[in-house]
């Protein structure tokens, strides 16, 4: 019977899986369609995705420096 259930369970989420890339193929469709619309306002992708690149290096900077300043334990605090 257990089984049975994960055989089912992964069944499912292997046709959610497949719903939802096909609900992205759609989505880019339709984005390519409207991105076709607008000839009148080129949009680069390519720098959204270095803006977004740098957004993410930016955050693994910060969060590396927070870990870094922690205090360091000393052994009497008097």
């Amino acid at each position: 019977k257990q089984l049975r259930d994960a055989a089912q369970q992964a069944k499912q989420a292997e046709e959610a899986k497949q719903q939802k890339e096909q609900a992205d193929q759609q989505k880019q469709a339709e984005q390519q369609q409207q991105g076709e619309e607008k000839q009148d306002k080129p949009f680069d992708a390519t720098a959204a995705q270095i803006l977004d690149q740098e957004r993410r290096d930016k955050q693994m900077r910060d969060r590396i420096m927070r870990q870094r300043v922690r205090p360091v334990p000393v052994p009497k605090d008097w």
